[in-house]
């Protein structure tokens, strides 16, 4: 069993603190948040020998402590991250690992310094759903991918540290790697602070790959629904992921073809299918593969510090190119 210290108990973290105490590898001896009301809040979901703290030194102190749950706002990973690494413990990180990629190699470097692990909480990559699209794809159920289109939109929930890149595109780009790899080109991008000056509140990326793949990703803050869908377009057919949707992956044999003999598009068109998914909870199949992680354990889902800093780069590259092309900002 390891013994754990959460640090931050806004919504993730109490989402984290039940999953954790509810896991048989893990014990959760502290809570640490300096938003007092929020440790009172704690009380009633902590298991009983719980500590509440409002700072972080007795966790990283605490010879008995093996892991460190970071679950503040992005701007305080880095530096508490390598507080926990440098008193030798494991940390876990709630997305986004950290704002910048200088950053996440420190982190690394530390850690491999350290003998430490690194963990990052990329939930959705063990989600049922996704793990079925994956299998899916690796079918051949549609064929040739043609197209990803991402929409992640929400209305409100602006966060004063991150940006719409690092809050809710990032989830975005790692799902598009784990698929993917690493897009060829980043063809365009489109972007607006309209409600915190120079805050980046919506986001269209466009990038294409070497093999014909085009993906799309639309991340808007502004938006009159929350939607959390993901399809993608193959020569044999589509599917599309909706994690909002009670059914939520979905096959559509629909396919087009051009005759260049005769100059036409024929479609094919058959009856839209369920696909069957087990039904589990992403954070539980996240925190058992984590449970191996941490014994050296074979692991089905893992993010190294190569795919680490691969996110974080072409997240850098999204907000470079908004830079250099000025982000809209509200007229007021």
């Amino acid at each position: 069993m390891k013994t754990i210290g959460i640090i931050g108990y806004g919504y993730w973290g109490a989402v984290l603190l039940r999953n954790f105490s509810q896991h048989k590898e893990f014990e959760v001896k502290y809570i640490c948040d300096r938003n007092l009301s929020k440790l009172e809040q704690a009380k009633n979901a902590a298991p009983t020998n719980c500590i509440l703290l409002n700072a972080p030194k007795d966790i990283f102190e605490d010879t008995e402590v093996d892991l460190v749950v970071i679950a503040t706002q992005a701007a305080h990973h880095f530096n508490l991250a390598m507080m926990a690494l440098e008193a030798d413990k494991h940390v876990f990180i709630e997305k986004p690992l950290v704002l910048s990629s200088q950053e996440a190699k420190m982190i690394f470097q530390l850690a491999n310094e350290r003998d430490r692990k690194v963990w990052i909480d990329h939930t959705f990559l063990f989600a049922s759903a996704y793990q079925k699209l994956k299998n899916c794809l690796h079918w051949g159920m549609i064929g040739k991918p043609l197209r990803f289109h991402s929409t992640r939109t929400a209305f409100g929930l602006f966060q004063q540290d991150a940006n719409i890149l690092w809050h809710l595109m990032y989830h975005d780009i790692y799902i598009l790697l784990d698929l993917f790899h690493i897009p060829d080109k980043l063809n365009s991008v489109v972007g607006s602070a309209s409600i915190i000056p120079n805050m980046i509140d919506s986001v269209l990326a466009s990038f294409s790959f070497s093999n014909g793949l085009h993906a799309t990703i639309h991340c808007d803050m502004l938006f009159a629904e929350k939607k959390r869908e993901i399809v993608i377009t193959g020569d044999k057919g589509i599917l599309v992921w909706d994690e909002l949707c009670q059914n939520k992956l979905m096959f559509y044999p629909y396919c087009a073809q051009y005759h260049s003999a005769i100059k036409k598009v024929t479609y094919q068109i058959a009856e839209v299918e369920k696909i069957q998914i087990e039904q589990s909870e992403a954070l539980i199949n996240e925190i058992n593969e984590l449970s191996k992680f941490l014994n050296n354990k074979k692991c089905k889902v893992s993010v190294n510090e190569n795919i680490a800093l691969d996110i974080i780069n072409l997240l850098e590259s999204v907000e470079a190119r908004l830079i250099e092309g000025r982000i809209c900002q509200a007229i007021i």
